[in-house]
């Protein structure tokens, strides 16, 4: 029987085909995660502009009717003031949560329209499970609409002798949530 011999040339560039093959898999790869994530962007622009569309402006401040939600849109005179009102809401929707604001930090997205803006805002909060549960849901059912695009939660380490499964475990989470502005008349 005789052996195969491969050259060193020739394995080089066996091994560089296998290196390029693989690379535009992970290309493949990266790229169908970035459009995934730009159509889930896309349609949630795009309900928020048609639920905008279809309601009429009330001010988020002015007084309302109990039984009436509020604007979905944040009104104020300018960006920065947009920004300070949508941190000061998710400040207070933490705190009503009975959970405790770490760091917060409001931007406007100046790309795009100019009579709508997003306000991109990052939190970092910590409380027990059942806080972050009703931050959650008043952030996404309340007025203006804040939506939450990103979520991280981990347990905050405790020294002491609690046990692996204390239900009242404090809970560290990163925030990253958006709102939309539209500038008063």
């Amino acid at each position: 029987m005789k052996a195969l011999h491969i050259g060193r040339p020739t394995l080089a560039t066996l091994l560089l085909l296998a290196a390029t093959g693989m690379s535009a898999l992970a290309l493949i790869a990266t790229l169908d995660r970035l459009q995934t994530s730009q159509i889930e962007r896309d349609a949630k622009a795009e309900m928020a502009e048609r639920l905008v569309r279809n309601r009429p402006l009330r001010s988020v401040t002015a007084a309302t009717d109990p039984g009436q939600p509020g604007d979905l849109l944040v009104v104020a005179g300018s960006e920065t003031l947009a920004a300070a009102e949508v941190d000061r809401l998710v400040r207070g929707s933490v705190l009503k949560a009975s959970a405790a604001v770490l760091s917060s930090r409001a931007s406007v997205d100046r790309d795009g329209d100019k009579t709508m803006r997003r306000i991109a805002v990052e939190a970092v909060v910590e409380g027990g499970m059942e806080a972050l549960q009703r931050l959650l849901f008043k952030l996404e059912t309340g007025s203006p609409m804040i939506i939450v695009e990103e979520l991280s939660v981990q347990p905050t380490i405790v020294s002491g002798n609690r046990s692996e499964r204390d239900d009242s475990q404090i809970l560290h989470a990163t925030l990253a949530l958006s709102a939309y502005w539209r500038a008063s008349p």
